[in-house]
């Protein structure tokens, strides 16, 4: 005997062991009969239904209903005026911290008046993030759209 038929053999094996194994990975697929004979049934709503429900209590708060486009867009401008200042600041900070470090024998990164300043700095991006994130949560959750705070 030689030696190919232990080879052809293994091969042999292989082959069908992936038949096997790629039958078992085809989908299931489910037919409308398969959904039908698992399905719960529904109750059915009341007949006077809008007799049960109590009605509306009109609000004198906004609700997300009230606050469409125009007050949101006039909320997001409130905000960017309230946080010029600070972003003004930032970048006073930002030339000021440029200036320092390019001044002669200033080590850039630890010299201590850079740190203290990186630090408010820092301070005062984190503070205008958070206000930001503040409207944009809030419009989120009333349903507002992001073109909206633009």
């Amino acid at each position: 005997m030689t030696q190919r038929s232990p080879i052809l053999g293994l091969a042999a094996v292989c082959l069908l062991g992936r038949a096997a194994w790629a039958a078992e990975k085809t989908p299931r697929v489910y037919t409308n009969e398969d959904l039908a004979r698992v399905a719960v049934p529904q109750a059915a709503p009341p007949a006077d239904a809008a007799a049960i429900s109590p009605s509306p209590v009109p609000s004198t708060a906004p609700t997300s209903e009230n606050r469409r486009e125009s007050h949101w867009r006039a909320e997001s401008e409130r905000v960017r005026r309230r946080l010029e200042p600070w972003r003004d600041e930032v970048a006073s900070l930002r030339a000021s911290i440029f200036a320092r470090q390019a001044e002669p024998g200033v080590r850039p990164y630890t010299d201590p008046k850079v740190r203290a300043m990186q630090r408010k700095l820092e301070a005062l991006e984190a503070r205008v993030r958070e206000a930001e994130d503040r409207l944009e949560e809030s419009a989120r959750r009333a349903g507002a759209l992001p073109g909206w705070l633009r």
